[in-house]
């Protein structure tokens, strides 16, 4: 079932998402990886010394380690809306309040930028081997599941429910054909963007139509760390068949 281009087109004449799409499929949207992503904010709060799994050569303080753990995407009907990775993140130096500082720094980073992220566990402690302090932290960090800009609209086939055929010398059927348009974003504050798509949605025609859009359902739903998502159910009415 594909996704019409007017509907596409409408939400993004609203202006208000970074990246309006069809819902890709949940088995390509699990390729997807956020550690360049995560690395290129991590980047800034600790100049650069950020490293996968092990520290290696670099003596520069303080410096982080970073390792993903789990991985899970969210997904409605075998299309993906988002993924979360959970990653341990091990921070470490001798300056504790050097540190501490540049922790901080680093979740004042991760709360500005254009990703969800949500610390889920952090302690604090010393390592005698090394002789440094250090800071473990579980993050989890989240995107939608194509990787685009955020706030996203991705619009996702629920089905299509058929009428009875009336005229068997006219195999014509009509067909109600409903969409599930999933908004995303980092904010808890999703009405201004579930008023754009509602204005832009309702009573939506085009040519291959019998009817306008119509809204059917407009509610939350549950999304991974960092990211609020929402749902706008809308059906169609288009003739199937003919000569």
């Amino acid at each position: 079932m594909m996704v019409p281009q007017y509907l596409i087109d409408a939400l993004v004449a609203t202006g208000v998402y970074g990246e309006v799409s069809a819902a890709p499929m949940a088995a390509s949207a699990g390729m997807l990886s956020t550690a360049d992503e995560l690395v290129a904010v991590l980047n800034s709060s600790f100049s650069g010394a950020v490293h996968a799994v092990t520290m290696g050569d670099d003596k520069t303080e303080p410096s982080v380690v970073y390792q993903l753990v789990s991985s899970r995407t969210l997904q409605t009907g075998g299309y993906a809306l988002a993924r979360e990775d959970i990653y341990v993140l091990s921070a470490r130096g001798r300056d504790l309040a050097l540190l501490t500082s540049t922790v901080d720094q680093a979740f004042a980073d991760l709360a500005a930028s254009p990703y969800g992220t949500e610390v889920t566990d952090m302690q604090l402690g010393y390592d005698d081997a090394q002789g440094q302090y250090r800071c473990d932290v579980e993050l989890a960090f989240s995107v939608s599941a194509t990787g685009g800009a955020l706030p996203a609209a991705l619009v996702v086939p629920l089905g299509y429910a058929f009428e009875p055929m009336v005229d068997w010398n006219c195999p014509e059927q009509n067909a109600t054909g409903r969409f599930g348009v999933v908004l995303i974003n980092v904010s808890s504050d999703m009405a201004a963007l579930e008023q754009a798509a509602r204005s832009a949605l309702i009573g939506l025609q085009d040519n291959s139509l019998i009817s306008p859009v119509e809204l059917e359902q407009s509610l939350p739903m549950d999304g991974p760390g960092g990211l609020q998502l929402w749902q706008l159910i809308i059906s169609q009415q288009q003739t199937e068949g003919g000569p």
